[in-house]
């Protein structure tokens, strides 16, 4: 690996990525729609330090599935994402990331949660005995005499339908408050806390039963206070009763786990004034943490920072509903002139998680999610917030019982120093000794292209042994050669570092419930998504045209085609008979090559020898070669500065075979199939306004644009509706350069009716 120490004081949030898709729902064999803004030091300028966007696909189990890479331009990158067919019905992981955020621990990138559904394969469900039907989360170790508390309740998923009511009753089976159960199986109640009373949340079955569970009030226990006042944190510790003051360790974590300070604080019953810092402040989760003089943690408080919520944009559709193929016509209002940039999505309604209200279950079994699933969301609906209290109190009992993730955390490379790709895609490794497992510094390793978008590159390696290599203009999978030019190359290995991340941590285990209700939806998205597979070729263009970048290098001196001479039985005698500027020398038994030039009547030794694009330096075998297996031979005669090489004359072999003509390569070369970045495409949006032929027209998505730009007060888009009857959401997202999200929805419904 390329490596040294990342320095201290650089921060996490020099770079960040905000990742937008088109929906939440898909199915298998579909695309993801994507944008994701590139954001430096807290601002998008379009002045990128990377210029290069991974995004992988994570399985539930830590598996990555799919893996691309984009190019960021002017702060952005757009494009599609193709979901593999055979994967599992489950929630999946977006996770996008510089190559220079690999210097930080993995929680910094950026991910997106959404579903993928596989109609064919059968959901596993829950196929064991349940351990556990209900269950009742508190603060610390119950509930306070004559305070306000709340309570979670969560009910397992296999049981929710069973479920009649839930009710919060004293000992005298007096009602105190009816609990609101939601399709998740969570339920929060707050109430004021009577010394006389005992508390128990009832949960009638429909089939009469009922389960009963006493709520523990808390013992003496340790108090704590705290209240968030602008940039600070105001906080009190007391003791219980008469015991003596102790001095604990007060840490704040974000959301992702990173833990942001630490300082000793002491239960005198006195406030204390703690200043936050900016990430603590603009994360929407956090954790306190108050560990014992052993390090123990034996307080664990869930916080949700209100900040400011997403602005909402006000979206119009001309009618509510419209026929078939027709066209639709779009307003909104710009939020203000800061948002320079709005994505715009059509999509079949429920195919966006914002509208659905319900904290799906692997968020509420996994703490590390909660963050990425709840930013940029709108969180002023009642409903929503209830459940996210009821959330909190179970990560609070869960991490005060299992707080290893304040040791643990995500997994990193920070071991390593990845530097940011600031010309476009890179390839980097290490030259080392076989013998010695030593670096080998000062090594000249090549590095080339091969196929219709030839590249040849060389780079010297530093004292540590490493190379890195920039490679522009290609896309897709490319085949890549590389060597090293050393008289002791045989002793010698290239080791390649990984371009994405290796180590992948699971986020969650329980299997995927959807309800019966959503049958006839899935149906829909997976009868859409074949036929439009059937009918229509393609759902996407190119942007731009393809450009080939060739060898950087000028024009030959000379060229020859060997089939306009008489042909030679050797390839010696083929260069001293008929390729000019070039002769065959030999010392010993080593041939070499001589390039001369009239110009300057300077004769260069061993000048760079490429066959078919890949560099060649044993003349021997090269002159061992069929001059039947040649099909032109070219030659630049002079001197060529090569970046920071100086190449003494350069000679060309262009062969008619696909296997270099069969040349014994370099013991310590490799070839490897290397990914580079996609190229850009854009949505085909279907046009209906002539109404020739009748190729079926059944989308998921009638319209997307992830770069929409408006230099009126009013934004307006236009699309036309395909032949499905159903209902479809309008989702406007907006974010400015700061950072800032706006977002407004709206539904329109496509009938002949």
């Amino acid at each position: 690996m390329v490596g040294q120490n990342i320095e201290s004081g650089f921060k996490p949030e020099i770079e960040k990525i905000y990742l937008q898709t088109d929906r939440d729902v898909y199915i298998t064999g579909e695309d993801i729609w994507f944008r994701a803004d590139y954001y430096m030091l807290g601002n998008n300028t379009g002045n990128d330090l990377s210029k290069s966007l991974y995004i992988e696909l994570i399985t539930p189990l830590g598996e990555s599935v799919a893996r691309q890479k984009y190019e960021v331009i002017n702060g952005l990158a757009t494009g599609k994402y193709p979901v593999p067919e055979g994967l599992l019905t489950a929630t999946y992981m977006l996770r996008a990331y510089t190559q220079f955020q690999r210097n930080y621990p993995q929680e910094h990138f950026t991910t997106n949660l959404i579903t993928i559904i596989n109609p064919s394969v059968p959901l596993i469900g829950y196929k064991d005995q349940l351990s556990w039907k209900v269950k009742i989360f508190h603060e610390g170790n119950g509930i306070v005499n004559g305070e306000v508390s709340g309570i979670a309740i969560r009910v397992h998923p296999k049981i929710i339908k069973n479920v009649k009511r839930l009710k919060l009753v004293d000992q005298f089976e007096n009602d105190i408050s009816e609990i609101k159960l939601f399709d998740n199986g969570l339920g929060y109640v707050e109430f004021k806390v009577i010394d006389s009373l005992e508390y128990s949340v009832n949960t009638i079955l429909k089939n009469g039963n009922s389960i009963r569970q006493l709520i523990p009030k808390a013992k003496q226990q340790l108090l704590i206070e705290k209240e968030i006042v602008n940039s600070s944190m105001n906080i009190r510790l007391t003791a219980p009763g008469n015991s003596p003051e102790g001095v604990y360790t007060l840490h704040m974590y974000d959301g992702y786990f990173t833990d942001h300070l630490e300082q000793k604080i002491t239960s005198n019953g006195e406030w204390k004034k703690i200043d936050l810092d900016k990430e603590l402040l603009s994360s929407r989760i956090n954790y306190l943490v108050l560990r014992d003089s052993e390090a123990k943690v034996i307080r664990v408080d869930a916080l949700y920072m209100q900040p400011d919520e997403p602005q909402e944009i006000e979206v119009k559709t001309s009618e509510k509903n419209y026929p078939a193929r027709s066209k639709v016509d779009i307003t909104f209002i710009p939020i203000e002139e800061a948002y320079e940039s709005y994505s715009v999505a059509v999509v079949k309604k429920g195919t966006f998680e914002n509208e659905r209200l319900l904290i799906p279950e692997f968020i509420i079994e996994n703490p590390r999610l909660l963050s990425s699933y709840i930013d940029h969301r709108l969180i002023t609906n009642e409903v929503f917030a209830d459940q996210l209290k009821a959330v909190l109190l179970i990560y609070e009992s869960r991490l005060e019982s299992e707080p290893s993730v304040f040791q643990n955390g995500f997994s990193d490379e920070s071991d390593n120093y990845w530097a940011p790709e600031t010309r476009g895609i890179t390839i980097r490794g290490i030259v080392r000794n076989l013998a010695s497992a030593q670096p080998e510094p000062n090594c000249d390793v090549y590095i080339a292209a091969i196929g219709n978008e030839p590249q040849l590159h060389v780079y010297t390696t530093n004292k540590a042994g490493e190379f890195i290599f920039t490679l522009k203009h290609l896309y897709g999978i490319q085949n890549l050669f590389l060597c090293v030019n050393s008289r002791n190359e045989s002793d010698l290995e290239i080791m390649i570092n990984s371009d994405f991340v290796n180590d992948y941590d699971a986020f969650y285990a329980t299997p995927t419930i959807l309800d019966t209700s959503m049958r006839h939806f899935i149906e829909d998205l997976y009868v859409n998504a074949q036929l439009k597979t059937y009918a229509s070729a393609s759902d996407s263009f190119p942007v731009i045209e393809k450009k080939y970048k060739p060898i950087r290098f000028p024009e030959s001196s000379t060229s020859i085609l060997l089939d306009d001479y008489i042909a030679l039985p050797t390839l010696r005698e083929v260069i001293n008979e008929i390729v000019p500027y070039v002769k065959v020398q030999k010392k010993k038994d080593e041939f070499s090559l001589e390039v001369f030039d009239p110009v300057t009547n300077q004769v260069y030794g061993d000048p760079l020898i490429l066959i078919d694009n890949l560099p060649v330096f044993n003349v021997n075998q090269l002159l061992e070669i069929s001059p039947e297996l040649m099909e032109k031979i070219s030659v630049i005669n002079s001197a060529y500065v090569y970046g920071e090489h100086l190449f003494r004359g350069i000679v060309f072999f262009e062969t008619n075979t696909k296997n270099f003509a069969g040349i014994e390569l370099p013991v310590s070369s490799t070839f490897l199939e290397f990914q580079a970045v996609e190229e850009l495409e854009q949505y085909t949006n279907e046009d209906h306004s002539e109404q020739s032929g009748r190729i079926p027209d059944f989308r998921n998505v009638l319209y997307w644009n992830p770069d929409a730009e408006f230099d009126t007060e009013n934004g307006k888009v236009s699309f036309y509706t395909s032949d499905y009857e159903g209902m479809y959401e309008v989702i406007v997202r907006g974010v400015n350069r700061n950072g800032e999200f706006s977002l407004g929805t709206t539904s329109f419904t496509v009938s002949e009716k």
